[in-house]
């Protein structure tokens, strides 16, 4: 069983969040609507692969997908990694002010 802390379930991570690990990471929009579909949506990694299609109109490929969600995990880690050094008050200003200013 998975740790929900820890780990990404599939279909068990928030829009936020989910936005929040893409950030900065340069990841073609295609291949975002597909890791979307498996981590927001809890769609099959393998159905997310066949369902979206890349820049050349064909489908994502398992190994381009996997290696998208590898990179995805390891800034999962690092944020998880870096969680005790910050203050959750602190923290949940910043949250709060974040939503703020996207309203």
């Amino acid at each position: 069983m998975a740790d929900k802390v820890l780990d990404l379930v599939p279909g068990e991570v928030s829009d936020g969040h989910f936005e929040a690990l893409l950030s900065g990471t340069g990841i073609e929009e295609y291949m975002k609507a597909a890791l979307r579909d498996h981590l927001v949506n809890g769609v099959r990694a393998k159905d997310c692969c066949e369902t979206h299609k890349n820049s050349e109109g064909r489908p994502i490929s398992p190994s381009q997908f996997s290696k998208r969600m590898k990179s995805i995990i390891k800034v999962h880690q690092l944020g998880i990694k870096l969680a005790p050094y910050y203050a959750f008050d602190y923290m949940k200003d910043f949250v709060s002010k974040g939503k703020e200013s996207a309203n």
